[in-house]
This record gives structure tokens, C-alpha cells and sequence, in this order.
């Protein structure tokens, strides 16, 4: 299941109006089938915030292994950063 697709729901409606039915709708699946995967909308909104996390850790593993220092590290990763937010 492609749930992190879910995350355009919190993005546009936020965390407090985002129910398990817009999730599901989201993620295709049916009323009862989100609940195969999640118990609730905060074990979907931690799962997307791990996911992000992996991402994040794994582009700055990638960057440290062609910088020289920890600082040119993340001078790299928040120029690129702010260019796409």
C-alpha cells in the first residue's frame, strides 16, 4: 500500500481535519480496508514522519560520503532544502 500518498491529506487539510475515510480515499482503499494497516490517523502521520526521517538520513549519509566536514554537509542539504520549499 502506497500510504504515503496520505500525506497530501494532512499537507492540504491539516492534522485535526484529516479523517481515516480521507486516507482511505486517498490510498484507494476501502472504508474498513485502512484499517488492516493503521489503527488510527496518528499511526499513519508517524509512519509518514519515519519515512521522512529514513529519507532525510539516508540524503545526508549521501552528502557526508562527498563533503569534506559536517558543515559543508549541511550548507548543502539547506541550500537545497530551500529551493524546494
Amino acid at each position: 500500500m502506497k500510504f504515503w500518498v496520505a500525506e497530501r491529506i494532512f499537507e492540504d487539510q491539516g492534522y485535526v481535519a484529516t479523517s481515516m475515510l480521507d486516507i482511505s480515499n486517498e490510498c484507494s482503499l476501502s472504508r474498513g480496508g485502512i484499517y488492516q494497516y493503521f489503527a488510527n490517523k496518528e499511526d499513519v502521520f508517524t509512519a509518514l514522519l519515519e519515512r521522512r526521517d529514513g529519507e532525510f538520513l539516508q540524503r545526508m549519509r549521501d552528502l557526508r560520503t562527498s563533503t569534506d566536514t559536517v558543515r559543508q554537509t549541511l550548507e548543502i542539504y539547506l541550500t537545497s532544502a530551500g529551493r524546494r520549499g
